[in-house]
């Protein structure tokens, strides 16, 4: 038996389906991502609550195996279901794409504010008669003037 019929051999016949369940990975790529931060919210909160998922799903009239799937982070949500937890926990659900904006534009908020607040480090005079110019006051403002010029 050479290699190629070992190969075969030990390979399964049956089609696993794992190229369909990377292609739908990848194409619901944004609303997986919001349902695990929806999950992380439900999760923490629980946490925070002392609760377990049998006790949200006795709150909500749903199965403990709904909750799981949840907070697994791989259930499609319905908005009747996104309502009720938020009206249960307590916690806005719905609002990740403002939270994830607002966070965003806070963060280039503070980096237009350090990079405007940025100190000059060069020399505000300095002789570089080697190359025949001469720098006089800040830098910024570009005052230059020819050495040869320059008045001592």
């Amino acid at each position: 038996m050479n290699n190629r019929e070992k190969f075969l051999k030990l390979v399964s016949e049956n089609n696993s389906g794992t190229i369909d369940r990377i292609k739908d990975r990848i194409k619901n790529r944004a609303y997986l991502n919001e349902s695990q931060q929806i999950a992380l919210k439900i999760l923490t909160k629980l946490e925070a609550l002392n609760w377990s998922q049998k006790d949200l799903a006795a709150q909500m009239h749903v199965s403990p195996q709904q909750i799981n799937k949840i907070v697994r982070g791989k259930e499609n949500l319905t908005l009747e279901t996104l309502i009720k937890v938020q009206n249960i926990l307590g916690i806005p659900v719905l609002a990740s794409f403002y939270e994830n904006s607002e966070a965003n534009a806070t963060g280039l908020a503070n980096s237009y504010h350090t990079l405007t607040n940025i100190e000059p480090t060069l020399p505000v005079q300095a002789n570089y008669s080697s190359k025949g110019i001469w720098f006089n006051g800040q830098v910024s403002t570009g005052n230059m003037v020819n050495y040869d010029k320059k008045t001592a």
